[in-house]
């Protein structure tokens, strides 16, 4: 009979553990006259290679406290949601064009003297795709109608002499799909995709970053 410790191996190395440095950020902006300079294929794939960090909103049910014939109170669900925003974190250039890009994102969506753009003319689309170490990519959240609500302060410090300059943004959009593919990345020079393939044998390489693996076992 299988040792516990057994089964957990074959069963991880089967499914593989999720990464949270294993991904790629795909933005379209809105399309149009007056977005050209915003659909830069060199841009926009440059977009992708130093987003640092995304964040997959929550999804929540909404619940009200029931009483039935004298029966404990329980909870029960009315109304399904979730943030509709998304916060992303891009590694700065030294020319500052990812954050003239999305700051020009901003001014097409009001522009003085003539009032805010109508909504289907600045809304565009982020695509998030995890990948596993073979860089195969099993979902993908898709966000539908998006738009920068906001450009994040910039902080300068002295003391951070090592340290790059970070610009993170927030978007609002209107709806979130999750969809299950099997495709492989595209965008293969992604530098979030630092770690090769595992090694099954090389248990220590397979749980780095989990310190209460031994816990688990116990």
């Amino acid at each position: 009979m299988a040792s516990k410790l057994d089964q957990f191996y074959s069963n991880v190395f089967q499914t593989g553990i999720a990464r949270a440095n294993r991904f790629e950020v795909f933005i379209t902006p809105p399309t149009g006259a007056g977005y050209s300079s915003l659909n830069s294929s060199a841009l926009l794939r440059h977009m992708s290679f130093v987003c640092e960090s995304v964040e997959i909103p929550s999804q929540t049910l909404a619940t009200a406290e029931s009483k039935i014939n004298g029966l404990p109170v329980i909870p029960v669900p009315y109304s399904f949601s979730y943030s509709n925003q998304i916060n992303l974190t891009f590694k700065l250039s030294e020319d500052y064009r990812e954050r003239n890009m999305l700051l020009l994102w901003q001014d097409l969506v009001y522009k003085p003297g003539r009032g805010f753009s109508y909504y289907n003319e600045y809304v565009g689309t982020i695509v998030v795709r995890p990948m596993n170490t073979s860089e195969k990519i099993n979902q993908e959240f898709i966000f539908r109608n998006c738009f920068p609500t906001a450009v994040q302060e910039l902080r300068y410090d002295w003391g951070s002499m090592n340290e790059n300059l970070k610009q993170g943004v927030t978007f609002s959009f209107y709806s979130m799909e999750t969809q299950t593919t099997t495709v492989r990345s595209t965008n293969s020079a992604n530098p979030n995709n630092n770690i090769s393939p595992s090694n099954t044998s090389n248990l220590t390489n397979l749980f780095s970053g989990f310190p209460n693996f031994d816990n688990f076992l116990a």
